[in-house]
């Protein structure tokens, strides 16, 4: 009998209290759930690989009879594998699709493909940097190479653009402390300050004089304001230099020294992004680091920042 009226007194306080609500079942009324993260990215991804394509084209469309030569080759080609990943089945971890569609099938309106091979880029490079700042971690890093990526490609419109290395899909950006990622990054800059005092000295036009001489004020400030930011660290010492200086001494031992300091210092860049709780500082220091080489078409990276 008092599991009975136990029974009726909990059937009588689940009434009353449905007597209070109302149903907020989504299949039935109410406001529509919000899209699944993977759902956003996933449109990001697609978003992303129509930029590229548009690009592309524009690019292709921009060499005219060079088309397929020289520096137009390889732009076309880093936008190629750019556009091969992100249509791929795990664009993070770069693993690029298998199809042998031709990058840009995706913009087909004449509208897209209208604009100039600079507008489309600059297009590309913000779209992806809206992304990389609005993410953290690895997604972070692979939205700012791709937007460093884009950037190296339209300053190779009017520049020299060199031939990039093949990517490395096995290659990772590994994420630390954020501070230890700080930590690293300055030590990089130290290096690169080093090597380029050195490098002036086997340099024998005043122009590349002139020119790495800017590249090191560049540096030189870019490691102050850095190490503004993180509070008191020690001043740069040439013995901190984390590369040996090459045999020769000449302007091609000045150009491996300069490609050496850029790419350690963009290698130090993404892995910052990827740590940091809030990218977008780390996302300026990974896209002034990439093209820190272009006077020379220096540098140049599929993926910008990847240890490729």
């Amino acid at each position: 009998m008092r599991r009975l009226a136990g029974l009726v007194v909990g059937i009588v306080l689940i009434t009353a209290g449905l007597a209070g609500c109302a149903f907020s079942d989504p299949r039935i009324s109410g406001t529509p759930p919000s899209p699944s993260t993977d759902a956003v990215i996933a449109a990001q991804f697609t978003a992303a690989a129509n930029d590229v394509g548009t690009a592309r084209l524009a690019v292709v469309t921009a060499a005219g009879a060079n088309a397929g030569a020289g520096k137009w080759a390889d732009m076309a080609a880093t936008l190629g594998s750019s556009y091969q990943v992100l249509t791929g089945p795990d664009p993070i971890n770069r693993i690029a699709s298998t199809s042998t569609a031709t990058p840009g099938s995706l913009a087909t309106s004449p509208s897209t493909t209208a604009g100039s091979a600079n507008t489309s880029l600059t297009t590309l490079r913000d779209d992806a940097l809206a992304n990389a700042k609005a993410a953290t971690g690895r997604t972070a890093a692979f939205w700012a190479s791709l937007a460093a990526s884009a950037e190296q490609v339209r300053l190779g419109l009017t520049g020299p653009y060199g031939t990039p290395a093949p990517v490395d899909p096995s290659a990772t950006i590994e994420t630390q402390d954020e501070s230890t990622a700080v930590a690293a990054l300055l030590t990089q800059y130290d290096g690169a300050i080093f090597g380029l005092r050195a490098a002036l000295a086997f340099l024998g036009s005043a122009d590349d004089q002139s020119t790495f001489e800017s590249i090191l004020a560049s540096l030189q400030s870019d490691r102050a304001t850095l190490a503004n930011l993180t509070g008191p660290t020690p001043a740069p010492s040439p013995s901190q230099g984390i590369f040996e200086l090459p045999a020769g001494r000449d302007r091609a031992a000045a150009m491996q020294i300069l490609t050496e300091a850029q790419r350690g210092l963009a290698q130090a860049s993404a892995v910052w992004v990827a740590s940091a709780a809030n990218p977008a500082t780390a996302i300026g220091y990974l896209m002034s680091n990439a093209t820190l080489a272009m006077d020379y078409g220096l540098g140049t990276a599929v993926w910008p920042g990847w240890p490729d």
